[in-house]
């Protein structure tokens, strides 16, 4: 069995240097940050009014759909990864497509709109589609990526459609039929029987999936053909081990041996032609580098192989990613060979031959125009010669050959995001690091720019002065600075040779110093002049292997810093980062800690999440980290804690918890866990809390950004009386530095007075023995956003909001 790689590719800036600006996202008008103020709920709302109203409330899906300029597809649209293609042969218009994380979409009119069908499955992990010969609308769906990479998710078994995908149930569970299914093989003559290839081997069942045999176990199984003219005869490719052969449907295999390497290879794969099923040709991997070891073709059935050596090597060293091939089924000389892209003249992408393997031209880039996508996951060629392509950006398709290339990628909603980063004032703003798709950005349309190339990485967005935002690559390296949409340099700091997450680094901006950044490496580093220069704050705040996941700061306390790793330790400086205080007691050995949050009210309140699969993945601490309570006891086994959202204006924290299957909520500390019904049933990479706007948005790693409106009223106690007449008032003083405040009936009263900022911290706090008609507060101190304010007379409590502009 090989093991399992972190992907590593190979990707630069977008080559253009400068993506054209995007419009400068503008201070909001006075008129609308009032109404924003207006809209945002008071504080200690009730966690037993939350869920019925989050419940009735549906996510929006706010993209990409599709990233509109993507580099290495030549500026045109993108979506994600597709890894299994499927064309229905009696109606080649209706072709069924998977997202790596996405589930299965279809379309009706050769792809130029695409429909999700499985969002609500318990697997969105797609490794193989096949449609039944003479029935293509019964569909199989085998789960989990077998691709060998750091996020190809494991699946949850075999599922059917009976209806062109409108319906699907369950039909073979993960241990009868394996966690990563590569390859689905029907016997054309007996539907009954098909073959799955997977992790635990080679799977049969002979009555349509009521029961199954393993057939070969012991070895990965990569793919599998079947002799159209003689069903009982397959040749499956085992990792590491080589070629074997049935030729009683499965019951005894041989071994095919002559012309083939015997070690040094990893992972194979295979094509047959359907005109000629004694042509099959099959890639072989080196094990050392993960380049092309050899093509082979046999013209017997496989009792006698041939080397290709004019193969280039198009695998580069992602050999046990990015590898797929196809046989036109019309002439078996002509193939195609799927790998990574044409960078340099030791690489290429996709491949073709038309003389049996002996030449090959490289079709990436079409001659007539269109261009491909780095990563060549699926192929599939029709009768009439269609090719479709499905790779790290989606999916394209030519219809002569591989002269020129449509993009069909605007109707896909498969982004895998890593990451969210919310504007500080606008929310349609937001940054979001994506596999292979760069760092996209969000400006109110479903149809999102990319804003860097490659592999995007964590975000940050200054909060003073919003125009100036940071992008980010693979370990943090480069860090991209951006004005008003425009590149202003590379400011990475001197941290190359740290550990770094491979693209969920911590990177913040600090909310107490404006052009002050925050990075995690193994340690700390920090930045109080935009980048132009980087000091460490700490040393390695890990046990010595890790990197860190996660780090909180909070408005108000400039001095106060956590950090969290990747292998289970979390630490606190409360000096600004000249000590350093282990606050994990070991109760995370070993577990990598996801997110990080403190109650701005209540420093001492901390809760965080961990990425593990059963046992406790939320905890809570309200004694700044001295001891830890676990608050997943009711959440099911079998879901990662993946990522944390807390909301602190509820009483208790509303909390959401992102996992591999979807998102939960929790409104009572965790005694209960509840599964939000309305979202895809997706991993959740990332999660942003917006509280000015009372919207929290939804990163997931496979389908895309979503978003949706907290509902939340008036807290019980200080509901507006009958009639709504307004009993507190709150005015800007004639000379705006400061506010009045009129508080009908407690004129001559003593009063309490405290006015918070919008996450909750106490910014002000008055005592007043006789309240004024007209009471004067000094706002100065307070820069631009949202503010609460709390008075509490002898017999009614009342409060307000307000709103500070164009203050830093």
């Amino acid at each position: 069995m090989p093991i399992i790689s972190i992907l590593s590719l190979l990707f630069v800036v977008s080559p253009r240097g400068s993506l054209p600006p995007r419009p400068l996202v503008q201070q909001m008008e006075p008129e609308k940050l009032s109404e924003l103020a207006a809209s945002v709920p008071d504080r200690a709302l009730k966690g037993a009014t939350f869920k019925e109203a989050w419940i009735e409330g549906g996510w929006e899906f706010i993209g990409p759909m599709p990233i509109v300029d993507e580099a290495w597809s030549g500026y045109a649209p993108a979506s994600g990864r597709v890894t299994a293609i499927a064309v229905n042969p009696d109606n080649p218009s209706i072709v069924y497509i998977g997202g790596a994380q996405g589930g299965v979409w279809k379309t009706y009119d050769g792809g130029e709109n695409w429909i999700p069908l499985t969002d609500h499955l318990s697997s969105l992990s797609t490794g193989a589609i096949a449609l039944v010969p003479g029935n293509p609308d019964v569909i199989l769906y085998g789960t989990g990526e077998q691709h060998f990479c750091g996020d190809c998710f494991y699946g949850d078994g075999l599922f059917i459609s009976y209806d062109g995908g409108a319906t699907w149930s369950k039909i073979g569970t993960k241990e009868e039929v394996g966690n990563y299914i590569a390859r689905i093989v029907i016997n054309p003559d007996d539907p009954n029987i098909f073959y799955l290839t997977s992790d635990i081997g080679i799977v049969r069942t002979t009555d349509f999936g009521v029961s199954y045999e393993t057939r070969i176990s012991g070895y990965w199984c990569t793919d599998l053909v079947m002799r159209p003219d003689s069903p009982s005869v397959l040749i499956a490719a085992l990792s590491e081990y080589g070629l074997i052969r049935t030729s009683d449907g499965g019951d005894t295999w041989e071994n095919l041996t002559v012309g083939l390497p015997d070690s040094g290879f990893g992972r194979i794969n295979l094509a047959i032609s359907r005109s000629n099923p004694d042509v099959i040709y099959a890639s072989f991997v080196s094990s050392a580098d993960y380049s092309l070891l050899g093509m082979y073709r046999t013209d017997d059935g496989g009792d006698s192989w041939t080397y290709l050596p004019n193969t280039p090597n198009y695998l580069g060293n992602q050999g046990f990613y990015d590898n797929c091939l196809f046989v036109d089924p019309s002439d078996p000389y002509t193939v195609y060979a799927g790998g990574v892209w044409p960078y340099d003249e030791n690489t290429a992408g996709l491949i073709k031959s038309t003389d049996g393997g002996n030449t090959w031209s490289d079709i990436t880039i079409g001659q007539g125009g269109g261009q491909l996508h780095p990563d060549q996951h699926a192929l599939f060629v029709t009768q009439d010669g269609t090719v479709w392509v499905g790779n790290d950006g989606g999916v394209w398709k030519s219809t002569d050959g591989g002269y020129s290339w449509i993009d069909l990628n605007n109707t896909l909603g498969i982004t895998q995001f890593y990451t969210v980063t919310l504007h500080p004032v606008d929310s349609s703003f937001l940054l979001g690091g994506t596999q292979d798709n760069g760092t996209v950005y969000y400006s109110g349309d479903i149809r999102w720019h990319q804003q860097n190339a490659g592999d995007g990485g964590p975000s940050a967005i200054e909060w003073d002065s919003p125009q100036i935002y940071y992008t980010s690559y693979i370990l943090l390296n480069p860090l991209y600075k951006w004005i008003n949409g425009n590149f202003a340099g590379n400011v990475s700091g001197p941290w190359e040779g740290d550990r770094v997450s491979w693209c969920n680094a911590p990177l913040l901006t600090d909310p107490n110093q404006p052009n002050t950044l925050l990075a995690g490496t193994h340690r700390v580093w920090r930045t109080t002049n935009s980048g132009s220069s980087w000091i460490a704050r700490s040393g390695d705040l890990t046990r010595g292997s890790g990197h860190l996941r996660a780090m909180a700061v909070v408005e108000g306390y400039p001095d106060l810093i956590l950090t969290a790793s990747s292998d289970g330790k979390v630490y606190k400086t409360v000096d600004g980062g000249n000590n350093w205080i282990s606050i994990d007691n070991d109760v995370f050995y070993s577990r990598s800690i996801t997110d990080l949050w403190i109650n701005p009210g209540d420093t001492a309140e901390i809760f965080l999440s961990v990425d593990r699969s059963f046992g406790d993945r939320v905890f809570r601490s309200t004694d700044g980290g001295a001891h830890w309570t676990p608050l997943t006891d009711s959440l099911e086994n079998g879901l990662r804690g993946l990522s944390l959202a807390v909301d602190f204006r509820w009483e208790p924290p509303v909390l959401w918890l992102g996992t591999d299957y979807g998102l939960y909520f929790s409104y009572d500390l965790g005694l209960t866990w509840t599964k939000d019904p309305s979202f895809p049933n997706v991993a959740v990479y990332d999660l942003g809390l917006d509280t000015c706007h009372s919207v929290i948005v939804a990163a997931t790693h496979g389908r895309g950004m979503w978003r949706k409106t907290i509902e939340v009223g008036i807290a019980e106690g200080e509901k507006k009386p009958e009639g709504g007449k307004t009993e507190l008032r709150i005015e800007f003083s004639p000379d705006k530095r400061g506010i009045l405040l009129k508080a009908d009936g407690l004129a001559g009263k003593p009063a309490e007075i405290a006015i918070y900022a919008e996450n909750g911290r106490k910014i002000k706090g008055l005592s007043v023995n006789s309240l004024p008609d007209e009471f004067f507060i000094s706002t100065a101190g307070l820069r631009s956003g949202i503010y609460f304010l709390k008075l509490k007379g002898e017999h009614k409590n009342l409060s307000g909001k307000f709103a500070i502009l164009n203050r830093r």
